[in-house]
């Protein structure tokens, strides 16, 4: 791989070809087509930032601290600005390199027993890239980049001392350089997998089991971005975020029930309050409590424990939110699958997983 400084391409300097897949009408179910339309309904209603002409208001330069008149402005801006930011991050790792062209392959996830293969669709090829050392998930730039992209731009490399003029740029004639949007179909440690257009392959005349030189260019999933911009402007009760901190809450614990007999002895005194404030009955007034603690402290651990006291009371309701699929799967296999051995029917739970994630990499407790 060669790392490189290349203008970044778009639809001004290009002919570029967006990705069209050639799915069957089988696989096109209600549900597909919803993401489509939901995902692209999105990504029109918040449109890609621009560094050069987006700029803070006067209010969020002004004002010093967040309120609930200016939280959701104020909250929009800042995500425009750290897109921007991640943005120009993974701008900086253009790479000249040599894919292998495939028609299929084989997929193991780590830790699992089982594998997948992966057939391309007809008119579609795989493509494998193999990362070096200096983007592989080992490092600052490959997490960057296997974090927060899912599509390249691909063209086959200028030749040297070729320049496309600007005049012939703009009116997308035939020198203008052609340029393919390809997904990242699957990631591993040292190597991404794409998956090519029917159109990308008539073009270059890919064949599979043959390799050849590219250049790419990693594209930033805008997604996450406009799923946060989303969720900011569906906030009804702004009093969630900024509870009444003017009243002061009357703590409902002792040291004598910090002690009492219900807590997991293991627990010490500061993680049996934690456990006494999250139990609380809902009918005392208290603020959201937030466990603050450095790795290896027993916040997971306490938290499993006050789940456990909640599931014994009548129609409790519990939601488990976590940053990551085995953050929530740590749960399910170390806490509640035990539980539920021991006769806690209660704990079963049910596992709300993204309905794309491969299914295989699930881990077979929790399945």
């Amino acid at each position: 791989i060669i790392n490189s400084s290349a203008t970044r391409w778009d639809v001004a300097n290009t002919q570029l070809t967006r990705f069209e897949t050639t799915i069957g009408t089988h696989l096109k179910t209600e549900a597909y087509l919803s993401d489509l339309d939901h995902e692209r309904e999105l990504l029109e209603r918040y449109p890609c930032p621009r560094a050069a002409t987006f700029t803070l208001t006067q209010s969020t330069i002004v004002e010093k601290r967040l309120t609930q008149n200016n939280y959701r402005s104020r909250i929009h801006e800042l995500l425009y600005v750290e897109e921007i930011a991640r943005y120009e991050q993974i701008a900086r790792y253009n790479v000249r390199t040599k894919l292998t062209v495939a028609s299929n392959y084989i997929l193991t996830p780590a830790g699992m027993a089982t594998s997948t293969a992966k057939y391309s669709l007809a008119g579609e090829l795989f493509a494998l890239m193999r990362l070096g050392k200096d983007i592989s998930e080992d490092t600052s730039p490959g997490r960057l980049i296997l974090s927060n992209c899912c599509s390249v731009y691909i063209s086959a490399p200028e030749e040297p001392g070729r320049k496309v003029s600007a005049s012939s740029a703009s009116s997308g004639s035939e020198q203008t350089r052609p340029v393919y949007e390809a997904l990242i179909e699957d990631k591993g440690k040292n190597v991404i997998y794409l998956k090519l257009s029917a159109k990308c392959v008539e073009a270059m005349a890919l064949q599979a089991e043959t390799e050849l030189d590219v250049d790419i260019q990693f594209q930033l999933n805008r997604m996450p971005y406009c799923e946060w911009h989303n969720a900011v402007d569906k906030i009804t009760d702004f009093r969630l975020i900024f509870p009444a901190t003017e009243l002061e809450p009357n703590i409902p614990w002792t040291p004598k029930k910090q002690w009492a007999e219900a807590c997991e002895p293991k627990l010490n005194a500061k993680q049996r309050e934690a456990v006494n404030a999250i139990t609380t009955a809902l009918s005392i007034k208290l603020p959201p409590i937030l466990l603050i603690g450095p790795f290896g402290t027993g916040k997971t651990y306490t938290l499993a424990q006050a789940i456990k006291q909640l599931l014994a009371q009548p129609e409790a309701k519990i939601l488990i939110c976590t940053h990551s699929n085995s953050a929530a799967d740590l749960y399910i296999k170390e806490y509640l699958h035990p539980w539920i051995e021991e006769g806690l029917e209660e704990a079963t739970p049910l596992r709300v997983y993204y309905h794309k994630r491969w299914s295989a990499t699930v881990n077979g407790v929790v399945q």
